[in-house]
Parts: structure tokens; sequence; C-alpha cells
């Protein structure tokens, strides 16, 4: 049976890291008006990201826009087969394979 890392309960989130990049730290900049005077970035609470830890490997749920923007900044490799560190809560779980599984949170 999986044992969750992370969950939603305020004492027990903990911060995740791929690669070095905290997860609730990834901005996207939003397409914003050519007249505003700064860009405009979104970023997704801690709250929002979870690990699920199994004897396959670890399971992360995060949102969409997240995953792309990590994509886009070279994190998470496009190439499948590649390796990334994780860590969650401060403590480096190791060297894990990544690999995209878009799901709907419904």
């Amino acid at each position: 049976m999986p044992r969750t890392i992370v969950t939603n309960h305020p004492r027990s989130i903990r911060r995740i890291a791929i690669n070095g990049h905290f997860l609730d730290e990834v901005r996207t900049q939003l397409h914003a008006d050519p007249n505003a005077k700064s860009p405009t970035y979104v970023s997704a609470p801690i709250e929002r990201h979870q690990a699920t830890e199994d004897e396959e490997g670890v399971t992360l749920k995060l949102p969409a826009l997240t995953a792309l923007q990590l994509y886009s900044d070279g994190v998470l490799p496009i190439t499948p087969r590649k390796s990334v560190d994780l860590s969650i809560a401060g403590r480096k779980l190791g060297v894990f394979l990544s690999s995209l599984d878009a799901r709907s949170a419904g």
C-alpha cells in the first residue's frame, strides 16, 4: 500500500524540490497588458504539491502549469529516462527517472 509523504493537512505539509527547485517557488509569467509597468506571475502554493512513495518509486501530484514551467525551464528533462534529484522536507530521497502522466484532477 502506498505511503503518503506529503498531505494536505496544514501541519504535515512539506516542501518538495526537484533538482534543487522548490515547487512552491516555480513562477509562470502571465500574458499582461502591454501597458503594464511590470510582469505578472502566478505560482501554486505548497498545499498543491503532493508526493506518494511506494515500492515502485515516488509519484508527484502538482498543478499542470507548474509541471509545464519545470519542463520549459529545463528542470524536468524532456528526454525520456533522464534522472532528477528529489527532496522532500529537506531530506534527499535520491535520484529518480522522470515521466509525465497527465490526468485530470476530478
